[in-house]
């Protein structure tokens, strides 16, 4: 059992299967953990996931195009205890 993940696959950042999500609001040495059980949490979708591609600049001439996508959408936190930050790690 590897608590990284498999060292012969890569992949996204997994601790113990879970996927990592790094952020950069918070500091130095912390974290955030909880419980992301959908009755504690939840997204909400106004608009799904938009993909838009298209030329900028001299990108038509260098053979490149330019690709975003875009998604609007709320995290609702039911119930806040669910959750916590743990310092000095």
């Amino acid at each position: 059992i590897y608590i990284w993940g498999n060292p012969s696959e890569a992949g996204p950042e997994r601790i113990w299967g879970l996927p990592v999500v790094q952020n950069e609001s918070l500091t130095e040495n912390t974290g955030l953990v909880g419980s992301f059980e959908p009755a504690w949490i939840s997204l909400f979708e106004r608009r799904g996931v938009v993909i838009e591609r298209g030329f900028v600049g001299t990108q038509f001439t260098e053979g490149k195009q330019t690709i975003r996508g875009s998604m609007r959408a709320a995290l609702v936190v039911f119930r806040p205890a669910a959750f916590a930050t743990v310092t000095s790690i």
